[in-house]
């Protein structure tokens, strides 16, 4: 890692910048639509519209219990992942931008299946290194291991906690709602059908504002269960 660092040229903070690096695989055909800048930041609105992501995290890592803290720490995993993937359009703002989606759905996961505060957030931990060095060597399986974890989500959810979207109904029918439509937003901007020309309103930038609302949600969710949880004891 450190020689990798020590033979970066880094006289230039531009677009050059990271023509260091092997570039994502959606070049050439499947990248987002923004336009690429000049800059330092090749799709400027898609990092700023990666950030509300980080102040949601750091917002949960400040107020809520380990358990939950564990969920901010994979928002902010997810922001930082995407800032870096639409700064750099780079196979390793790629790998931690599939990461950290990965970990989002992870938390869910092990919020189905662990009890234990402190035992889930080590838990997350310890799984989310392994997610991030799988992916290191192996970013081509990114796609199974996220809908295996979505998989696996279905299949407990049932069974271990079934009033985890239901405590909430309508707001958690919102917050699915948010996911879905930007989800087909994130596919049609990936296949070129919806690329207005004024970038914020193209699919992905969409998608990003679409996620923000969804765990604005869930979010609020928690907390409102949290609070439940203290009153019942």
């Amino acid at each position: 890692m450190l020689n990798v660092y020590s033979s970066l040229d880094f006289s230039q903070l531009n677009a050059h910048f990271w023509d260091q690096f092997q570039r994502s695989s959606c070049f050439p055909n499947t990248c987002p639509c923004e336009s690429f800048s000049d800059g330092f930041f090749m799709q400027p609105t898609l990092v700023i519209t990666s950030l509300p992501y980080i102040f949601i995290g750091l917002f949960i890592m400040l107020k809520f219990n380990w358990r939950i803290k564990a969920l901010g720490l994979s928002f902010i995993l997810t922001g930082l992942g995407s800032v870096l993937l639409h700064a750099s359009l780079t196979e390793m703002g790629q790998i931690a931008d599939f990461s950290g989606i990965a970990l989002t759905f992870l938390w869910v996961l092990l919020h189905i299946t662990i009890k234990g505060n402190k035992r889930l957030f080590a838990l997350f931990i310890f799984l989310s290194l392994g997610i991030y060095i799988l992916f290191f060597n192996f970013i081509e399986v990114r796609y199974y291991v996220v809908f295996g974890i979505i998989l696996l989500q279905l299949i407990f959810i049932p069974i271990k906690k079934p009033g985890f979207f239901f405590n909430h109904k309508r707001v958690s029918i919102v917050s699915v709602l948010f996911l879905a439509v930007g989800f087909v937003l994130f596919r049609m901007d990936m296949h070129r059908l919806f690329c207005p020309e004024f970038s914020l309103f193209q699919g992905h930038a969409l998608w990003h504002m679409c996620v923000t609302v969804s765990q604005i949600l869930l979010t609020r969710n928690l907390y409102l269960e949290e609070i439940h949880l203290h009153e019942v004891s």
